[in-house]
């Protein structure tokens, strides 16, 4: 049984154009803290009568205030947050092809760039924990199109159960699981992704005010390569 539940949800593609970034929102509650999550999912349904996914705009209701309660449990260290992206025009790292590509290529890059890409987003999650290694994860991905074989790669790759040639450990807690999920019956996915919106806003400048509204829990880094 892992010891954490990480929730994870993109924002942007993976091609050479197409949008300018492409990153990753990600929630972090332990398995015993996630009630925490389904009460405050509860509670906004119930008050603001939702029987669908939010309309996710963290600027608006019911959002703003789901962002508040997420600030408010950061606070007392029941969840973690955070977001991490490239911008296409600075990125210099590997697997982002260019659009001279053949279709075969930029599938086969566009699924190594995403596993690449949530690796380092975990690594930077975690990188101010110390006791990381005493944790095991569920990463919980928000629906992704993958094949069993690219599934069976990304679950591998994060869980490092082949050798790959790393000169140094991945720094992130073991990965017992990979569930690909939907936010319309996984609630705290919708939660991932108003963390992927503020991101994305944040990043594009849509909505200046957006990092601040989160009142710097959610923490966020670019991703140069």
């Amino acid at each position: 049984m892992p010891s954490h539940f990480i929730f994870v949800d993109e924002t942007g593609d993976l091609g050479p154009k197409g949008t300018p970034i492409f990153g990753f929102g990600l929630i972090q509650v332990s398995v015993i803290e996630y009630g925490r999550i389904r009460e405050i999912l509860a509670e906004k349904r119930w008050r603001r009568r939702l029987y669908r996914d939010f309309q996710i705009d963290p600027g608006a209701q019911p959002a703003s205030n789901l962002l508040i309660q997420l600030g408010e449990l950061a606070n007392f260290g029941k969840v973690s947050a955070s977001g991490f992206y490239i911008n296409k025009a600075r990125y210099k790292g590997k697997y982002l092809v260019d659009e001279d590509s053949t279709r075969s290529e930029k599938i086969e890059s566009s699924h190594l760039l995403r596993n690449y890409l949530l690796r380092r987003a975990l690594e930077f999650h975690y990188s101010d924990l110390d006791d990381f290694v005493d944790r095991s994860l569920d990463a919980v991905i928000d629906r992704i199109a993958v094949n069993a074989d690219q599934r069976r790669n990304l679950e591998e790759y994060l869980s490092s159960h082949k050798i790959i040639g790393l000169s140094k450990p991945f720094r992130i807690p073991r990965v017992d699981y990979v569930t690909i999920s939907d936010s319309s019956y996984t609630g705290a996915l919708q939660l991932a992704h108003l963390v992927a919106e503020v991101l994305k806003k944040s990043c594009l400048g849509l909505f200046p005010t957006a990092r601040n509204s989160t009142n710097g829990f959610i923490k966020m880094a670019e991703f140069l390569g």
